[in-house]
C-alpha cells in the first residue's frame, strides 16, 4: 500500500474478525491509520489535505490544486509527497476511502457510501478497496475475513 506503519495495519485488519465488537470498535482505529492525527507542517498542503479529506468526492485534477496552493505542478507533487508521505493521486483515494468506509459503518449502504465519496460506482469503490486491503469490502463488513500467512480469504 505504501503507507507508514503499513505493518500495523496489516495486524489491525486481520484482528478485526476476532474482535467482540468486530468492525465498529476497529473503525476509530482505521480512520486513524488512514488520516491525519496532525496537520501538515505546510499551511498550503495543510489546506490542500484538509480539502481532499473534507471533500474526497471534489473532482479537482492536481494542477487545480497546486495552483490553490500558490506552487507549480512539479513543485506542489514533490512538496505534498515529502510532507505526507504519498503522492496526490493516492491521498486522494485514501480520502475516497476513508469517506466511504466511514459512511457504510454509519450504516449507508456500499452503493451509497460509494458514489458519495466520489468513486465512480460500487464496483470501483471495491475495486479499490480489495487492492488496497486484500480482501472485498462485504467480506471486512461481514466480520468475515481471515488472514493466513499473508494471504487474506473469506
Amino acid at each position: 500500500m505504501d503507507l507508514d506503519g503499513e505493518g500495523g495495519l496489516t495486524v489491525l485488519l486481520a484482528g478485526m474478525h476476532r474482535s467482540d465488537e468486530g468492525w465498529r470498535s476497529a473503525s476509530p482505529i482505521l480512520s486513524a491509520a488512514l488520516g491525519f492525527e496532525h496537520p501538515p507542517a505546510d499551511g498550503r498542503i495543510a489546506s490542500v489535505v484538509d480539502g481532499l479529506l473534507s471533500s474526497p468526492a471534489l473532482e479537482a485534477d492536481t494542477a487545480t490544486l497546486a495552483a490553490r496552493a500558490g506552487l507549480s505542478v512539479s513543485r506542489f507533487q514533490h512538496l505534498f509527497k515529502a510532507t505526507t508521505g504519498v503522492p496526490v493521486r493516492r491521498f486522494r483515494l485514501w480520502a475516497r476511502l476513508r469517506r466511504a468506509i466511514a459512511m457504510t459503518v454509519a450504516g449507508a449502504t456500499i452503493t451509497h457510501a460509494a458514489l458519495e465519496a466520489g468513486f465512480s460506482s460500487p464496483a470501483h469503490f471495491s475495486a479499490a478497496f480489495r487492492e488496497m486491503f486484500g480482501m472485498a469490502p462485504t467480506q471486512l463488513l461481514a466480520g468475515t475475513p481471515v488472514f493466513v500467512e499473508g494471504n487474506w480469504s473469506g
